[in-house]
């Protein structure tokens, strides 16, 4: 009786054991099969907006941020109202454990572009199919405008992204990120502000999702290192 506990509880553990080492193997196969996809992906569309800025903004993972003069012709606006800062208070933090709040990243929060009227980015689409679309907010000082009292709406061609939306606390930064499917092969963003409000947009990223051949693994999220895979 006792002999045969004793095997079936070392049989259990040898079936436990190798569960575990198919559970490893598999996985270090899965990391090198994911990295070397990864690697190998380049976006149709790849369109990175640093609103309000004056300069070209390279992150550490080696991504390129167009300034404000070099995206004014996706541009659709009678205004040109900018604010900045040099630098974030010390208690600015992110609304989330996101890593586009990263170091790198938080240069992406110290200009925006502010408007008084309704306003849109416009950008051509050279592979219609999923993108996706990241918005940055935090709201920065201005002289005139109080940006933690701006409500506005955010629409693409056919989605309400955001309706009556507002960042009040200025401690924190705020991003928005969807996966939308583009059918055309143009793309309109616009920012509508509320009644007696304004709208406001640090940064924008509009690029292209993998096809269907690079979904079969796992699933495409954004990272410090831009499009890479989520497990």
């Amino acid at each position: 009786m006792g002999g045969e506990a004793w095997w079936g509880w070392r049989k259990a553990d040898s079936i436990a054991l190798i569960v575990l080492c198919s559970l490893i193997l598999a996985s270090m196969c899965f990391d090198v099969a994911l990295g070397v996809m990864s690697s190998s992906y380049t976006p149709a569309d790849n369109y990175l907006i640093n609103c309000g800025s004056p300069d070209n903004s390279l992150l550490e993972d080696g991504r390129t941020f167009k300034s404000d003069p070099q995206s004014a012709s996706y541009l659709s606006t009678d205004e040109n109202i900018l604010t900045s800062i040099t630098s974030f208070p010390n208690n600015v933090s992110s609304s989330s454990s996101s890593s586009s709040s990263s170091s790198s990243s938080l240069l992406l929060y110290l200009t925006a572009r502010i408007f008084h009227h309704e306003s849109m980015y416009r950008f051509l689409v050279f592979r219609p199919g999923r993108h996706w679309l990241r918005l940055y907010f935090y709201p920065l000082p201005h002289p005139t405008y109080n940006l933690t009292s701006a409500t506005f709406t955010v629409t693409t061609d056919n989605i309400v992204l955001l309706h009556g939306f507002s960042v009040k606390d200025s401690t924190k930064t705020v991003f928005k990120e969807y996966l939308i499917n583009i059918t055309s092969d143009k793309f309109t963003l616009k920012f509508s502000p509320m009644k007696n409000s304004f709208a406001f947009i640090n940064a924008i990223e509009l690029v292209s999702a993998p096809d269907e051949s690079h979904f079969r693994f796992g699933l495409w999220g954004f990272s410090s290192g831009g499009l890479q895979w989520l497990k």
